[in-house]
């Protein structure tokens, strides 16, 4: 008996296998495909809803919570409905897909608008040459969709930016210059309104530096040596007039005129009844602009300065920022008044920083200046001001780069975000999303294939978050060519 041979293929390499159909009743009814739930939009980007139809009929609605149609559309040939919808205002949303009787969960996505107006003030009122200065914002650090709102502020001499930050240091500015600093609000999701503020820097009074004399406490017949320093920051040549008077005491209310001195001057005897009462000095300083008058009580009745108010700016600092102090300080003598600060950082002075700066803060750290105000006297007073900390900063900005960097219509592109080191060490992470000529397209640093058209321009947005509540919203945009 003969056998037939029968010979029947062998897969040794590789064997196309065919998947197994899809059974069409296993897909629901109903799919959204983007955007995800939870997802974050820009007030003026809008959103492409995309949702899948099983038996491909239409229209698909996006309704909120409400109920409210918000769009719809006709699904395609692959059953996909794509519904583009925009907002007039930030809000939280709430919203379902509904195809007849068929509905999907209930899904949220965040619609931010831009930070609210708000109001800037210069400070001091009188801009003073090589003189610190600072703003004061009416402001708000959460914005209507609960989004952290912070400021930058530029400093500008005429059309020149000359420094950053909410305080303008010494030395910057002189007399005569034009000076204007640019605060915007930002949040998370934009750069809102920016508002100004401007002054003209003034001539600075010449100062007196130093007064003092001897004999510490004169009397009748003593002669009262003077010694003074004056300066004056602009250079000017500065006139000096010194007088004297005895104050009268009471109840001898006997008038006693300036008396014109150079160097020294001599006390008077004693007039019975009226007993001697304290000498006043007054010293009359003028660079040709201001003239500065400062008077003390020499020998009895002087009193300390005392300190009215201490001020720290920013109020609200971050990490790396510069903090400046200013004082409000009155000497009841008239008397110059010299100013040193302690800084204070989580109970510890740092040593050797006795200006009213303190740059670079960190992250939980707890600031305190200490103030001691000194009369020509040497007597002083001592107040603190109330304790800062500094806050985390957010991410700084990323470096975004797109492959191919010119892409073809039709042609997947990748959104390639590199972050920069966080400036507390802080790990960032990062989530991308596409945004198209019809708003928010879905999430991921991959564009797929056959979706863009010629000449369209597409946003990639990156999120960086440091998970310790720095988020920062950065995004680059691409445009597709045109084909060769």
């Amino acid at each position: 008996m003969r056998h037939a041979l029968v010979l029947l293929p062998v897969c040794l390499l590789a064997c196309e296998v065919a998947a197994p159909p899809v059974d069409v009743e296993d897909l629901p009814a109903l799919e959204v495909l983007s955007p995800v739930d939870g997802a974050d939009v820009r007030v003026e980007d809008g959103v492409v809803f995309r949702v899948r139809v099983r038996d491909g009929v239409g229209p698909v609605e996006i309704v909120n919570s409400g109920e409210r149609v918000l769009g719809s559309a006709e699904p395609d040939a692959d059953g996909v409905a794509s519904i583009p919808v925009r907002f007039s205002r930030g809000e939280q949303v709430t919203w379902r897909a509904r195809a007849g009787a068929e509905l999907t969960p209930q899904q949220h996505l965040g619609v931010h608008a831009p930070p609210g107006s708000f109001t800037v003030r210069m400070e001091p009122e009188v801009l003073r040459h090589r003189a610190s200065a600072w703003v004061e914002i009416g402001r708000t650090s959460v914005d209507a969709e609960g989004d952290e709102v912070d400021y930058r502020v530029t400093w500008f001499v005429g059309d020149v930016a000359v420094a950053e930050g909410f305080v303008l240091p010494e030395g910057v500015v002189l007399r005569g210059d034009a000076l204007r600093a640019e605060v915007v609000a930002f949040d998370a999701w934009h750069d809102g309104p920016t508002v100004r503020a401007s002054g003209q820097v003034v001539n600075t009074p010449p100062r007196v530096n130093r007064l003092s004399w001897k004999p510490p406490e004169p009397v009748s017949g003593d002669r009262v040596e003077i010694q003074l320093e004056v300066i004056d920051l602009e250079g000017d040549e500065v006139d000096v007039l010194t007088a004297w008077r005895e104050q009268p005491v009471a109840p001898h209310y006997r008038r006693h005129e300036w008396e014109i001195f150079q160097g020294s001057f001599e006390v008077p005897e004693v007039r019975a009844p009226a007993p001697q009462g304290p000498l006043r000095v007054q010293v009359l300083a003028d660079d040709g602009f201001d003239e500065r008058e400062v008077q003390v009580t020499i020998g009895r009745g002087n009193e300390p300065p005392e300190i009215a108010e201490i001020q720290v700016r920013p109020a609200m600092p971050v990490t790396g920022m510069t903090l400046r102090a200013t004082t409000v300080a009155f000497e009841p003598d008239d008397e110059a008044i010299t100013v040193e600060h302690t800084w204070l950082v989580d109970g510890l002075p740092v040593p050797g920083v006795t200006e009213p700066v303190l740059a670079n803060v960190q992250r939980g750290q707890e600031i305190v200046v200490e103030v001691v105000a000194t009369d020509a006297l040497g007597l002083s007073a001592t107040a603190r001001s109330e304790p800062i900390l500094v806050r985390n900063a957010r991410p700084p900005v990323p470096d975004i780069a797109f492959q191919p960097a010119s892409p073809m219509p039709g042609e997947a592109i990748a959104c390639q975000v590199t972050p920069n080191p966080d400036l507390e060490g802080d790990p960032i992470s990062v989530t991308t999303s596409w945004i198209g000529p019809d708003g928010l397209y879905g999430a991921g640093p991959e564009l797929a294939a056959g979706v863009t058209l010629e000449g369209e321009t597409w946003r990639c947005e990156a999120r960086l978050d440091d998970g310790q509540g720095g988020v920062l919203l950065w995004s680059a945009s691409v445009t597709v060519a045109p084909p060769s």
